[in-house]
């Protein structure tokens, strides 16, 4: 069983490791999340079926919005999700789909990652609750159940996977910070169904400097 990755320290070691594994392979992340030899369409995710954790429920995907949408120089970007049933005993949803209760494997997402050009994270941001039709919980609740964001189970690339969650938790004070300033937006009014705004939040990525920090 893996060690959990829940300090910056362990994060940093894992995302670290992950990344010179990969670097010794020649195969660097985002060719082990997108299909070699075929052509990438926007909208469509990444890799098919989603990246599903069978034990802990965490999700993420990969896709691309067209150049109009996207920020300069960004590539695609990374969907993060914890399942409803991952958030604190009590804790209670600021808004969700009105056509239904929550279930246990309904979403909750907790920022989206962007990829450059190159390969390399850019930013992380929210989305309004439409954007992904989502359990759209408070940052505390949010923050309080990351611990239980882990990819590594899932079928996917093992070192994906590893990276990915690395990545997550050595961004924990980035996605604090975002997931805070998004409530700060949704109090003034803005959010639920309000398709003028898609992004509530955003923040720039510099794993280098992450990793100093967490070190």
């Amino acid at each position: 069983m893996k060690r959990p990755l829940t300090t910056r320290l362990a994060a940093a070691d894992a995302l670290s490791r992950a990344t010179i594994a990969m670097a010794a392979e020649g195969r660097p992340l985002m060719r082990r999340i997108l299909p070699e030899g075929v052509p990438m369409h926007l909208w469509d995710r990444y890799p098919v079926g989603d990246i599903i954790s069978p034990g802990t429920g965490a999700r993420a995907f990969y896709h691309a919005h067209p150049n109009a949408d996207a920020e300069p120089g960004e590539h695609g970007h990374f969907h993060f999700f914890l399942p409803v049933a991952a958030m604190p005993a009590g804790a209670m949803p600021l808004r969700g789909p009105t056509e239904r209760v929550p279930m246990p494997d309904d979403i909750v997402h907790i920022a989206a990652m962007a990829i450059s050009v190159t390969g390399l994270p850019t930013a992380l941001f929210t989305l309004n609750r439409w954007a992904t039709d989502e359990w759209l919980y408070p940052a505390p609740a949010v923050l309080e159940s990351l611990d239980k964001f882990d990819l590594r189970d899932a079928p996917v690339d093992p070192l994906a996977g590893e990276w990915l969650t690395a990545a997550v938790h050595l961004c924990r004070p980035k996605i604090a910070s975002i997931l805070e300033r998004r409530d700060a937006v949704l109090a003034t009014g803005i959010g639920g169904e309000d398709r003028d705004h898609e992004q509530l939040s955003r923040t720039a990525v510099d794993l280098q400097l992450l990793l100093a920090e967490a070190v």
